[in-house]
């Protein structure tokens, strides 16, 4: 059995042969990754400097106060607005740079391979899968939905049981971690929905549930996936966003020393040095994340070959 067959999105695998298959699709074909998606990765990996200059030049001094950590909108409304545009703008940059993964996948699964060659056009010019925007776009309503469900039965668990706080009250964790581990659950499946909505669903806007059921079949499979793919993840981040890591570090001491009356004892250079340990990470935190879409898409090949 020769490489590209053994890698055909078609095989039967299982779930260890998704996660292993699935990154050695991507180290295989690394080059032609980057050659498809160089411009893009260092687009985000300036936006992603910009907004970690801007985050800790601006928004983390006014965070941090004599009085603890300030989270109030209100007082922080001019500086989260314009975070938010930076954190909008990344997002967008990650969009396209997935949109052209996609198109690769689409090329992998019809012709069993990746093609190596590609113009001058293919490379300057951005192209965005729509449903793959739309999918965002859902996915940050549900972000914002779970975490606000979590919140609210967490503050209604303490008000009702007259705690002084959630972690002062055994009952009302273990409440709010069941609440937290019901929304796992149900958000499991969309690990195969979103990679097949993205693939070959239709576009519409509505919330990409195309394939739910199939998806909420293969819960233990689609966790073993995630699970294995983010803990690589996390560490591939921590090994290579090092120099981003320690730069909040300083900045976070530094607001510290400043509180208590002390000089920050940060150089005059930091607002550059920041600004470039941030695009350094984001060049390299691009393809991390990249990685992790391939064994996403053998999933999706296997879900789809039992049906």
């Amino acid at each position: 059995m020769d490489k590209n067959e053994r890698l055909a999105l078609s095989r039967q695998r299982n779930t260890g042969a998704v996660i292993t298959d699935g990154y050695q699709l991507f180290f295989n074909n690394i080059w032609s990754v980057i050659k498809r998606t160089w411009v893009l990765a260092i687009v985000y990996a300036l936006v992603f400097g910009l907004m970690g200059y801007y985050f800790c030049q601006s928004l983390l001094p006014k965070m941090m106060t004599a009085d603890g950590l300030q989270l109030s909108p209100s007082a922080l409304w001019p500086q989260v607005g314009i975070f938010g545009a930076y954190v909008f703008f990344f997002l967008l940059m990650a969009v396209l740079i997935a949109s052209k993964i996609i198109k690769l996948f689409r090329e992998h699964r019809k012709e069993g391979s990746i093609s190596v060659h590609l113009n001058w056009k293919q490379l300057l010019t951005p192209s965005i899968n729509r449903r793959l925007l739309l999918i965002v776009a859902w996915l940050a309503v549900a972000v914002i939905v779970s975490m606000a469900l979590v919140w609210g039965a967490s503050a209604g668990i303490v008000a009702l049981t007259g705690a002084e706080g959630l972690f002062s009250s055994v009952p009302a964790m273990l409440i709010v971690a069941l609440i937290v581990i019901a929304l796992m659950v149900a958000l499991l499946p969309f690990g195969y929905t979103l990679m097949k909505n993205a693939m070959d669903g239709p576009l519409a806007f509505y919330p990409p549930v195309k394939g739910y059921r199939k998806g909420f079949y293969h819960e233990g499979m689609l966790f073993c996936v995630m699970l294995t793919t983010g803990i690589v993840t996390l560490l591939l981040t921590i090994l290579f966003e090092a120099p981003a890591i320690y730069m909040l570090v300083a900045h976070v001491e530094a607001q510290k020393s400043v509180l208590q009356g002390d000089p920050s004892g940060l150089p005059g250079s930091i607002a550059v040095l920041t600004f470039l340990a941030f695009a350094f990470s984001g060049f390299f935190q691009a393809y991390i994340h990249i990685s992790t879409l391939f064994p996403l898409y053998y999933t999706y090949g296997k879900i789809e070959l039992k049906y």
